[in-house]
């Protein structure tokens, strides 16, 4: 069942949200992910505390028989347990408070995590009476949560390029993983196909690992006979077919769930919805993909899929920020393997990307790929 928020969580969530923007600038960085990750981890410890107030019951009265009257005795050491409990679950609903009021990411994390939940359980836990000062603070935590949840909810985010070209985007929360949000590849994919507009002209575009699907609307605009925008978390498949809408592509655009492990085995990827199941033979004349390379995995996946799903004569474009160079040249080696000739361009560059460790060398790199050498 949907939660029901109060007035003044949605008052204090409309103060937070941005709405509708023009913003050419708005990315994704690095350190979005590792603060995700951080945020994560603080928003876990608040609940630990939180739950074991939950958990722990109150301590129990017993009586006894004083001068011939049944009299209430306490249970000193349970009362001192529980009150250290409390004071640590106080604490910790404090902190939840002002993390979830000052940083969207942390409001993110809580609501991934539960946070509203776990406070309602440990409010019903909670004696209404000797407890009260601890229950006002799990109602302040839950007010702020709900703030958070709805400020959290769906942006839309306008994008403007070169040559009149403009897309709108849904961006959602990082916990739905990183495709949420718009990452600095994307622009420079996009800005690449302006400059080529033919390339996806009247052509079949699949849009791998789309994300918020920014490169398979800007084909669209271009004239792209059919665009398929595909991705695996079911949360970016939902935002994906509101963004198509939003764009007017209904009636070129698709939404496809493509899990590349799947695509190693030639197996086809489940779907909860037929209507976003890619069909096993299915092939297109141009294939796209913006930061696509995260993980280890994506070395063998990713060009087995190219290999799979692009025609004898088409082509594939990827432009990934250099995270781990031998990672990079493993997929370059992985790509001559299943037999695609691979041209590294020098039309990506790392501009506004920024390096956050030795193992990110602050650029990025293009990559075309064909199944015989032009």
């Amino acid at each position: 069942r949907a939660p029901v928020y109060g007035a003044r969580a949605r008052a204090l969530a409309m103060s937070r949200a941005d709405g509708d923007v023009s913003d050419n600038s708005s990315v994704a960085s690095e350190g979005d992910w590792y603060d995700a990750i951080a945020a994560g981890e603080v928003i876990g410890r608040f609940l630990d505390a939180i739950q074991a107030a939950g958990a722990m019951a109150a301590p129990s009265v017993a009586t006894d028989v004083v001068d011939g009257t049944r009299a209430p005795t306490s249970d000193a050491a349970a009362t001192a347990r529980r009150r250290a409990v409390l004071f640590r679950a106080a604490d910790a609903c404090d902190g939840l408070v002002r993390k979830v009021r000052e940083s969207a990411v942390y409001a993110e994390e809580a609501g991934k995590a539960g946070a509203r939940d776990a406070l309602l359980a440990a409010k019903r836990a909670c004696s209404a009476d000797t407890e009260a000062p601890f229950r006002a603070k799990i109602d302040a935590a839950i007010e702020a949560c709900e703030a958070a949840a709805l400020a959290a909810m769906e942006r839309v985010k306008t994008y403007r390029f070169e040559g009149n070209v403009e897309v709108k985007i849904i961006e959602t929360g990082l916990s739905n993983g990183v495709g949420a949000k718009i990452w600095h590849a994307a622009k420079t994919l996009s800005k690449m196909l302006i400059a080529d507009a033919a390339l996806v002209r009247d052509k079949d575009v699949l849009e791998l690992g789309a994300g918020v699907g920014m490169c398979g609307f800007v084909a669209a605009r271009l004239g792209a006979r059919s665009v398929t925008l595909s991705d695996f978390e079911e949360p970016l498949l939902l935002a994906l077919e509101k963004s198509a809408e939003l764009n007017g592509a209904g009636s070129v655009a698709r939404v496809c769930a493509l899990d590349w492990t799947k695509e190693v085995a030639g197996e086809d990827t489940p779907s909860s919805s037929t209507a976003r199941t890619l069909d096993t033979y299915a092939q297109f004349d141009v294939l796209l993909g913006s930061d696509v390379l995260y993980e280890s995995q994506h070395v063998l996946a990713l060009p087995a899929c190219v290999a799979r799903r692009m025609r004898a004569d088409g082509a594939c474009v990827l432009v990934n920020a250099v995270r781990y160079r031998d990672m990079f040249d493993d997929l370059l080696a992985a790509c001559a393997d299943v037999g695609l000739h691979v041209d590294v361009m020098d039309t990506a560059s790392g501009d506004g990307i920024e390096q956050r460790a030795s193992w990110h060398d602050g650029a990025e790199r293009a990559l075309r790929l064909t199944k015989s050498k032009p």
